[in-house]
């Protein structure tokens, strides 16, 4: 299993989904995907630290790994 160690920003770029590269990452940070036109969680990666998703047109929580997410 890959391992990125910091925060992994894609904010504000307009995507459509997440990339595949992230598929099965552990990102030891933040993983930042606000305001895309994200509407899926497929390719989420396997474990953040702390997840920031908003101004995304989510329907569903289907597709993150984690164990625990808070939501503030």
């Amino acid at each position: 299993m890959k391992k990125f160690i910091g925060d992994v920003e894609l904010y504000e770029y307009h995507l459509r989904e997440i990339p595949d590269i992230l598929n099965d990452v552990v990102i030891d940070g933040g993983f930042n995907i606000c305001d895309n036109n994200i509407k899926t969680l497929n390719n989420f990666p396997a474990d953040c630290y702390a997840i920031y998703l908003s101004g995304n047109p989510i329907t569903s929580l289907v597709g993150i790994k984690q164990k625990y997410v808070s939501f503030l």
